[in-house]
């Protein structure tokens, strides 16, 4: 066992000296072919780490690649219309979660948290939504019970809060 993790630590760190090889020797344009073309998802991920071109990042958390290498790139987007076409759009959960984390459109949060086909996602959006009618809808109609749960803890805590009855107010 401790043999396999020293020899995989030892691959990943081949690799991470392999990326910035490439980042030393064809800079930003070499990242970016490498994370295009590269044989493993970690290696393509390495790149995406390094990639400062908001365009590539963008082409990569929306293409057809593993979703560990979407998800990486997301991670580092910046770009509204894209967060929002992945996070409604994608079709691993744990990509769309990671859109929902920088996304910022409210309306955007609050179809999520009704509609996402996975109950995590919704569950994490919920926490992210202020509208109590939307709040009331996923508490009573949301066929998973924690997502229920959470959206009335969600709408308690609203009513109670100091701050939030201002805002409820205006």
């Amino acid at each position: 066992m401790e043999h396999n993790i020293t020899e995989r630590q030892e691959i990943e760190d081949i690799q991470q000296r392999i990326v910035a090889s490439v980042e030393r020797s064809k800079g930003e344009l070499g990242l970016i072919e490498l994370a295009h073309n590269a044989d493993t998802s970690f290696l393509r991920v390495l790149a995406i780490q390094r990639i400062k071109a908001r365009e590539a990042l963008s082409y990569l958390g929306t293409s057809p690649f593993d979703e560990r290498v979407r998800k990486a790139a997301v991670e580092r987007i910046d770009d509204q219309p894209v967060l929002c076409q992945v996070v409604l759009h994608d079709l691993h959960w744990e990509v769309r979660l990671a859109a929902l984390e920088r996304v910022t459109a409210a309306a955007v949060v609050e179809k999520v948290a009704t509609s996402d086909r996975s109950r995590l996602v919704r569950y994490a959006a919920v926490g992210r939504v202020d509208d109590p009618g939307v709040l009331t809808r996923i508490a009573v109609g949301d066929a998973a019970a924690e997502v229920s749960e959470h959206a009335q803890r969600r709408l308690a805590m609203l009513r109670t809060s100091p701050v939030a009855r201002v805002v409820l107010r205006d």
